[in-house]
């Protein structure tokens, strides 16, 4: 199709390759609808053209231009309803036609590693145009982008970095990807973004300057930087998954060292003490990180040690305080983790590794879709094996020194509940149809979750006088029950919220009542407290929260539910049990 092929004026890109896509500027918007509804779906030789009118809100273009001047122009036309010559857009040709370098997506990256570093490790496989690294408030994100020249390249440096350590993070290198339908939905919120979109679903890339943060994620669902989610929820996250840490009675860190230091020059400024390693912390490329740690074989030589804090070595005063390590953990007397093993090793391979130990069991730890992590754990029959096969640390295998240490026991799992999770629960089911699914067990609490106003969640919770009965009623699993296939689980202990045994929630609470009514409901009752829950400016959230001096008492206040109350049918059910204060608060 040419523009000679349609009456009106049909701007096609001026490079000599159509993008696949045009814009036409019609008289009036009687004739563009018109268009629209003539042409959207039709078929154009094997294709299902896209017809529509093309929006964009003036708010979203001002605010983008503060950041990205350069599309100054063509915002401003597309403003007005418009847009300018395909040729005077230079900016939007660049970016829609040209066919860029493919992008690789590295993740879990050390907050203290450059470009410059990047590039190097990188260009040892492939050529490398272009790298930059996620900024987030002028601090290093945690992943960058790497332009390479070609695709092969790219394929190149995926099968080999992936999975590597450095600085003890193992990275995750591969393409960047972006799916059509996270296209559509993102740019409803971030019409702004819509051309960088076209152009990443068509495979190829706008120029890295151009890819603004954080709106591109190597994630198909934009998930992890959401711009709904709020920053304090992500910290908050990362600090609860942090392990405890506690004073080493051992070690010391080691900062401010001259880059230029070697392991011998540090290991001789501890030379008047026992040690049992003195190590410089490295990149993968073996550039110094500017600190170390020193392990001594007595508490007693690392507090000795500390005098040196503030003395000057290679014109450098170095920093020395007791290093943090994480709680410190079991052991195991069978078990090992072998790291840095080939990515393409399938698990006979490993265990021939170790044939001539009695081994239990050799595996290699894998994702999802069955991709080496590139490390495994062996668990062998004995003690003796387990520290024979100590000494096969540093040995190579497929052009790679793998690592042999200890593993550590893993952590118990906490005891679990007796209660069990029930998903796909019928719509129409009530509590009493739930309970005779278990009437062969002796159950404590059956019960169908439910909103406010009594319409089922489908799912419920169900708690187990043993934890025998627990486990046979997993069998329920998959079993068919009013028309659906249940589903039956262990109940999350972690997630699960405990119901109070004094408290209830009220809602539907007719937006006008005032708290001395809302008493009056109660009034049948020996009540602690009765509130109606409020916004800031004292307007009703039209829910509530009664709590009794009696387990018995919340019992018979349930009997409410469903009952009306000026004009409206309030729902009644048992509370979550109140969050613990710490003592501190």
């Amino acid at each position: 199709m040419t523009e000679e092929e349609i009456e009106t004026e049909f701007k096609l890109p001026k490079n000599g390759r159509p993008a696949g896509f045009a814009f036409v500027e019609m008289k009036n918007i009687g004739g563009a609808k018109k268009v629209v509804d003539e042409l959207n779906g039709i078929e154009v030789s094997g294709r299902t053209i896209r017809v529509e009118l093309t929006q964009f809100e003036e708010k979203d273009s001002k605010q983008y231009l503060q950041q990205y001047p350069q599309q100054r122009f063509a915002f401003r036309d597309y403003n007005r309803g418009y847009f300018p010559p395909m040729e005077q857009d230079k900016n939007i040709i660049t970016m829609n036609t040209e066919k860029s370098n493919p992008i690789v997506y590295i993740g879990n990256l050390p907050l203290d590693v450059t470009e410059e570093e990047i590039e190097t490790e990188f260009g040892k496989f492939a050529e490398v145009v272009n790298v930059r690294i996620a900024q987030k408030r002028g601090r290093p994100a945690g992943f960058a982008f790497v332009e390479m020249k070609n695709i092969e390249g790219a394929k190149k440096v995926v099968d080999k970095l992936d999975g590597t350590e450095v600085s003890g993070r193992t990275i995750r290198v591969e393409l960047a990807q972006f799916e059509e339908k996270d296209s559509k939905q993102y740019p409803q919120q971030y019409p702004q973004q819509r051309f960088a979109f076209r152009d990443y679903n068509r495979g190829y890339f706008p120029p890295m300057s151009f890819v603004p943060y954080p709106r591109y994620s190597r994630y198909s669902q934009f998930s992890s930087f959401s711009p709904t989610r709020k920053p304090q929820q992500l910290r908050r996250r990362r600090r609860q998954s942090r392990t405890p840490k506690e004073e080493s009675k051992t070690q010391i860190h080691v900062s401010n060292l001259p880059f230029n230091m070697e392991d011998e020059e540090f290991e001789k400024i501890f030379q008047n003490f026992k040690t049992k390693e003195c190590k410089i912390a490295r990149l993968r490329n073996g550039k110094s990180k500017g600190f170390g740690f020193v392990e001594f074989e007595s508490n007693e030589d690392q507090q000795k040690a500390l005098e040196l804090n503030e003395k000057e070595f290679g014109g450098r005063k170095i920093g020395v305080r007791v290093a943090y390590v994480p709680n410190q953990r079991e052991l195991s007397k069978t078990r090992i983790h072998v790291s840095n093993l080939p990515f393409n090793m399938k698990d006979e391979e490993f265990e021939k590794i170790f044939q001539n130990f009695k081994t239990k069991e050799c595996k290699i730890a894998r994702t999802k879709i069955g991709k080496s992590k590139g490390f495994g754990f062996v668990e062998f029959e004995s003690h003796e094996d387990q520290q024979k096969s100590l000494e096969l640390n540093k040995k190579e295998i497929d052009g790679r020194k793998i690592e042999v240490k200890i593993a550590y026991v893993s952590a118990p799992k906490e005891e679990s509940t007796t209660q069990i999770y029930v998903s796909n629960i019928p719509f129409e089911m009530e509590d009493e149809e739930f309970e005779k699914i278990f009437q062969n067990f002796k159950t404590k609490e059956c019960k169908i979750a439910r909103f406010g106003s009594g319409r089922s969640k489908e799912f419920g919770f169900v708690e187990f006088e043993s934890h025998e009965d627990q486990q046979k009623a997993l069998e329920l699993n998959h079993k068919e029950f009013g028309g659906r296939k249940i589903g039956v689980k262990i109940a999350d202990v972690q997630n699960l919220k405990e119901f109070s045994k004094t408290r209830i929630h009220v809602s539907n609470i007719p937006f006008e009542m005032e708290d001395e009514e809302f008493e009056k409901i109660f009034q049948n009752f020996k009540t602690k407290e009765c509130k109606i829950s409020r916004f800031g400016s004292g307007r009703s959230k039209e829910f509530g929260f009664v709590e009794f001096e009696s387990h018995e008492d919340q019992q018979k206040a349930l009997e409410l539910n469903h009952k009306e109350f000026n004009g409206r049918k309030i729902g009644v059910k048992i509370a979550f049990e109140l969050p613990k204060k710490n003592d501190s608060d």
